[in-house]
């Protein structure tokens, strides 16, 4: 039988974690004056809240919100991490991009998911003459030609489908929305970036394995225990490192000393400035997987979420067809070469502000982007707005109720912590949006028609009140090449097809199964239409738990 000392210590220990847990600690005075934010208590040794976070972060973000208010810190994989979750404190951080710093994080995250060697990835030239190359050739005035490119090659695709290609206006066939739509898409951006030297088609299924496991790159899961992961990367990489050996072109005229043939400008010029920094072939093909995953799931994922709310609601549908038909018939003069050759700018018009609505709930109710910073110098960050909401929301589900200050509250942010802003407890929060949970497509449509709704918080204007893309310095850079596709996608299905949700499946089935190659047999046994579970661990769009069947009514 243990001895009382031992069951005592036990029970203070005990005591100890439930004090904790449910008493929020006060902020602690720093030797000048300022706070510490306040701190969440996660009891595991080095993984701290890493588990909480990584099975939703959106979860983990609201709850200590409650408890601790609009920031709070802990450990996380052996160091401290603070976390801004209210719309005033992510724009703070954000803003000081000198003090909380991007680049340390984004120079980290690719050895570990993409398999880079640090040397290409901490390269002192990368952020002066690599990554913006990207930042001005996906900007709001450049990605006219990438989207162009982008509109011929995913029509070439999908009028190539079996949905197009063999039916008549009036037939129908059923397909598997991600197995139909998701690789039209990837091949697409592929060839607009790669060229058509890229096996795209081979690379796909692994890529799709690679994508669906990438969280195990990102927890540093060891080969031995995520085979298949590794196994999958390994040969989209080869894939990649085979088309660059055949595209790259020497040329003696070129800047870089040649170019790869086939390919965009952008990725030319990029490879040629790899070459120029004697980057190993197998690490310039893992700089090109970062960039081809870094548009394919929130991407598709978009696509899939828009597509599912709208299907939930007959009005939604009559609505959005109803705009797409007359934007068809007035705008594009009935001609489908006007739709896809027309500038992305074309489609953020009135005209197309209820679809503009649409994709921004989805980006609202389906997102969960975190903004990761690295913390090079301390720094100071200002609670304006107070716990004064989160105060309400933590009595009406019965929690203690965070302290809410009487003035503005300075906190200090410590050089060598990392910062995470995490931007789903602002687009769920019930103050600013009202029912939340729900799927509406005209939130954001303002009085006179267009997609330009301002949203208020406590009297105040919230401008950061959507963040689908992230923000600050860290902000999507293909954002506008994404909403480009994305609205083509929608355009072009709904123009060429009546389309139904019939039903759900597993995300696991027969990858050649439902394809838009004629009948559908078999897709009947699956489970009723209803709107899947979406995966809350993952970060950027969320993922779904199932698959959706669609019926595809041929119009035109």
């Amino acid at each position: 039988m243990p001895s009382p000392v031992l069951l005592a210590s036990f029970a203070l220990a005990a005591l100890f974690l439930l004090y904790r847990t449910f008493t929020r600690p006060r902020p602690a005075p720093s030797p000048d004056g300022l706070l510490d934010p306040p701190a969440a208590f996660y009891p595991l040794p080095y993984f701290g809240c890493a588990l909480a976070y990584g099975a939703d972060p959106g979860k983990f973000g609201r709850e200590n919100e409650l408890r601790h208010g609009p920031i709070f810190a802990t450990k996380m994989l052996g160091r401290k991490a603070t976390f801004v979750t209210s719309a005033p404190l992510i724009a703070a951080l954000y803003k000081n991009s000198r003090a909380a710093q991007h680049d340390p994080i984004r120079m980290e995250i690719p050895i570990r998911m993409f398999g880079i060697a640090p040397y290409a990835v901490q390269h002192e030239s990368l952020p002066e003459h690599g990554f913006p190359l990207f930042d001005k050739a996906l900007s709001f005035q450049s990605v006219k030609p990438l989207s162009a490119a982008f509109s011929q090659h995913f029509w070439k695709r999908l009028s190539a489908t079996d949905a197009l290609a063999k039916t008549s206006p009036g037939d129908t066939v059923e397909v598997k929305f991600t197995r139909f739509l998701f690789p039209l898409v990837f091949a697409a951006t592929c060839e607009v970036f790669l060229g058509p030297r890229f096996d795209a088609d081979g690379s796909y299924a692994d890529f799709e394995v690679f994508d669906e496991q990438i969280f195990k790159f990102l927890a540093g899961v060891p080969p031995a225990m995520a085979p298949a992961a590794f196994k999958s990367r390994a040969r989209v990489r080869d894939a990649l490192i085979r088309f660059l050996e055949r595209a790259w072109t020497p040329d003696s005229a070129e800047a870089h000393g040649g170019y790869l043939a086939g390919a965009s400008p952008l990725l030319s010029e990029l490879v040629g400035r790899f070459h120029g920094w004697k980057f190993a072939t197998a690490d310039q093909a893992g700089h090109l997987l970062s960039i081809i995953w870094g548009f394919q799931p929130n991407l598709v994922w978009t696509i899939y979420w828009l597509f599912l709310h709208l299907l939930q609601d007959a009005s939604r549908v009559a609505r959005l067809r109803a705009e797409i038909d007359t934007a068809m018939r007035d705008v594009f003069g009935g001609k489908l070469d006007a739709c896809l050759g027309a500038e992305p700018a074309v489609f953020e018009r009135k005209e197309f502000a209820l679809l503009s609505s649409a994709l921004n709930e989805t980006l609202r109710l389906c997102g969960s982007a975190t903004s990761m910073r690295r913390v090079v110098e301390d720094f100071v960050i200002t609670d304006t707005q107070g716990s004064s909401a989160s105060a309400k929301a933590a009595a009406a589900e019965g929690l203690p109720a965070p302290a809410a200050p009487a003035a503005p509250v300075q906190y200090l942010l410590r050089k060598g912590e990392d910062a995470y802003a995490i931007t789903r407890t602002v687009h769920m929060d019930p103050e600013l949006y009202a029912d939340p949970e729900s799927f509406r497509i005209d939130r954001f449509l303002a009085e006179d028609g267009t997609c330009s709704r301002k949203f208020y918080k406590a009297g105040k204007h919230v401008a950061n009140n959507l963040m689908g893309w992230g923000g600050g310095v860290s902000k999507c850079a293909g954002r506008y090449y994404a909403t480009h596709a994305v609205k083509l996608c929608v355009i072009l299905m709904f123009h060429h097809f009546d389309i139904q949700h019939t039903a759900n499946c597993a995300l696991s089935a027969d990858a050649t199964a439902g394809t838009g190659t004629g009948t559908g047999q078999g897709l009947r046994a699956y489970t009723k239409p209803a709107v899947p579970d979406m995966d809350m661990s993952r970060i950027g769009m969320l993922t779904a738990k199932q698959d959706i069947v669609l019926s595809l009514r041929r119009r035109v």
